[in-house]
């Protein structure tokens, strides 16, 4: 980003000065990597590193901020009672030989000493020091994608402990002081990294990577005012952005309760666990699960109900108090009787059509949301205007259960790997007001060279007028439409047609209205054809 778009944004100098640094120092550490291997693999390398730095100083710090005394010291004298102390007591659910923190890998480097094979036991030690602990889900495979025996990384291990060796060196030169930074620098280098290398590899990254300024209105929408909230969820959570959001978003006084979520892809699985923790939420405070949401569906169980046997379905229904997501647009499925079968799915008495995931995604965010409960998700606006299947679970949701509260229409470039203008949906299941309210946000945003975004200002703007309970007449920006209204569309839920026009102004045509014309069209054109011939025999 230019230093006007973080102005825009809200940045203050000093923010804008770090950001600047930090964003220097990773792209210097992709050029080490970039004639090696794609972005999408170098960014592995750096990222895991960054981690595996942030755990070792988080170790120290937080051992001595608990305890009192120092990590080193406590660790010499009684090393298995110090490796109890770290997991039973204070929670922090992992623990590194002194030999592997990362000052002393550092000093090895400064001294020539170090292997890369260091580096690859160390990762390995501290995933054994989960195992059989409450964190061990949260950890598991966390370094996966930090291959280290890659023939990429160099042909011979002195080549491959070279480059290693420089890429710490550059992760040890950013300032993780957090005491005196003016940004999170860990959350905004994870963040701001990941959004770099989405944007360099097109849609994919873009799947799992939702920009800042979406997740924060993301998340002001679904939290709907509330202060505090029981469990969060993201059935395809990617890097874990929109459940972060959620917990940014409660204030001091608020409680953040534990968050939820799954991913299918594997490595993007261990890039949001990674930055759960990166943001400091305890292991104990998120659940991620790997795997097909629509397909197999993940939960919490209970021994007891583990025990039993209870489906991971069953245990989803009426969950969670706040559902966030960011689905893929569009994306291909292949339609089958189980699905159809699904409790999640057979409200309406139709699928979505096959290359067409988007409504399964929200009928099984809508399956999982408690009564009471309110859902933000991102979506392509095909799903709110094509017709066949579709239109039949539009009417389903929205005429005979009420359960759509708002769109926002977004605009375009504002996500990474697609142009399009997009929209976010807020569902509630208990309204008593029938109808839908529409907000065209398309037009406000912050330019940017790549991508678009938006301002504080912006995201205000739309979060007062969803969240304003009155739903206000807002002249070419926002419009209340009835149901009737709704129904005269034939469910064609296009936000700039409704908020565009005053409600006096809309006339939608009957279905014999367009009979008539399409007849009407027809024998003109019949007509005229007749003429030409006429004219031709002359």
């Amino acid at each position: 980003m230019t230093t006007e778009e973080y102005q825009a944004m809200g940045e203050t100098a000093a923010a804008q000065a770090q950001k600047k640094q930090l964003f220097g120092k990773l792209k210097a550490m992709a050029d080490q990597l970039r004639s090696n291997m794609d972005a999408s693999e170098f960014k592995n390398y750096v990222l895991g590193i960054i981690f595996y730095r942030y755990l070792s100083e988080n170790l120290v710090r937080q051992f001595k901020e608990k305890t009192g005394f120092d990590y080193v010291e406590s660790v010499q004298q009684d090393e298995e009672a110090t490796k109890k102390l770290t997991s039973d007591q204070l929670k922090i659910g992992y623990f590194i030989k002194p030999e592997f923190l990362w000052p002393t890998l550092m000093k090895r480097i400064g001294d020539g000493k170090f292997t890369y094979l260091e580096l690859e036991m160390a990762t390995k030690e501290l995933l054994a020091s989960t195992m059989g602990k409450g964190s061990q889900k949260d950890f598991s495979n966390l370094f996966d994608d930090l291959n280290l025996e890659s023939e990429k990384l160099g042909p011979t291990p002195m080549d491959k402990t070279a480059l290693i060796s420089k890429i710490m060196l550059m992760v040890d030169a950013i300032e993780f002081d957090v005491g005196n930074a003016k940004i999170d620098i860990l959350g905004d280098a994870y963040e701001f990294f990941l959004g770099d290398f989405a944007a360099a590899s097109g849609k994919r990254g873009g799947e799992f990577y939702t920009p800042a300024c979406m997740a924060k209105l993301v998340a002001k929408l679904a939290l709907s005012g509330r202060t505090s909230f029981d469990k969060a969820y993201d059935p395809c959570c990617g890097s874990t952005g929109l459940l972060l959001a959620l917990k940014n978003e409660i204030t001091e006084n608020g409680r953040v309760g534990k968050l939820y979520g799954q991913e299918m892809n594997p490595t993007t699985y261990n890039l949001g666990r990674m930055n759960m923790l990166l943001h400091g939420v305890p292991f104990s405070d998120f659940d991620i699960f790997k795997g097909d949401t629509i397909n197999k569906p993940q939960a919490e169980k209970t021994k007891e109900q583990e025990e039993n046997g209870i489906s991971d379905v069953t245990l989803l229904q009426d969950k969670f108090d706040v559902i966030v997501a960011n689905p893929p647009f569009s994306q291909d499925y292949t339609p089958t009787d189980t699905l159809l079968l699904d409790p999640r799915f057979r409200g309406s008495g139709m699928l979505a059509p096959k290359n067409y995931e988007d409504w399964l995604f929200v009928e099984h965010m809508l399956y999982c949301l408690k009564p009471g409960g309110t859902l933000a998700v991102v979506l392509a606006p095909g799903p709110m205007f094509r017709n066949g299947p579709e239109e039949q679970i539009r009417k389903y949701w929205i005429g005979t259960n009420n359960c759509l509260d708002s769109i926002v229409s977004i605009p375009s470039k504002c996500f990474y790997g697609t142009s399009i203008s997009t929209i976010i949906c807020v569902f509630k299941k208990d309204r008593v007001k029938k109808g839908v309210y529409f907000v065209d946000g398309s037009k406000d945003f912050v330019k940017g060279k790549k991508q678009n975004s938006l301002s504080d200002e912006h995201i205000e703007r739309i979060a007062n007028a969803v969240l304003n309970p009155e739903k206000p007449e807002i002249e070419g920006f926002a419009h209340f439409a009835s149901l009737e209204e709704i129904e005269k569309a034939n469910f064609v839920m296009n936000v700039q047609s409704f908020v565009q026009k005053k409600k006096e102004e809309i006339h939608y045509r009957s279905e014999e209205e367009i009979i008539n014309d399409i007849g009407k069209t027809a024998a003109d054109i019949s007509a005229m054809v007749s003429s030409l011939k006429n004219e031709g025999n002359h």
